[in-house]
């Protein structure tokens, strides 16, 4: 990731369930902007890549201790070497 801060496209926030390892969410499905929703290629399926966080500052003014976002990661392309090949001089 570069040092620059990429800008996140919140969808909604949610609340931990107290006494369970839960968290309930509302998403704006609004808030989805169009080019974001992937098609599998292998089943045709639709996704939508989300991270959730939880709030840096603790609950908001309604409650809610997380957020979400879409996951826009993308791994940069690295420059690996060229595969070694394989010859059939080998000293064993």
């Amino acid at each position: 990731m570069s040092t620059e801060e990429k800008k996140r496209t919140y969808l909604g926030n949610g609340k931990a369930v107290n006494g369970f390892p839960l968290t309930n969410f509302s998403i704006c499905l609004s808030d989805i902007p169009e080019g974001v929703v992937s098609t599998s290629k292998t089943n045709g399926k639709k996704y939508l890549n989300l991270t959730i966080g939880e709030l840096k500052d603790g609950p908001n003014e309604w409650g809610n201790t997380h957020t979400v976002w879409i996951n826009d990661y993308k791994p940069e392309e690295s420059s690996k070497p060229a595969p070694v090949k394989e010859t059939a001089d080998l000293p064993f």
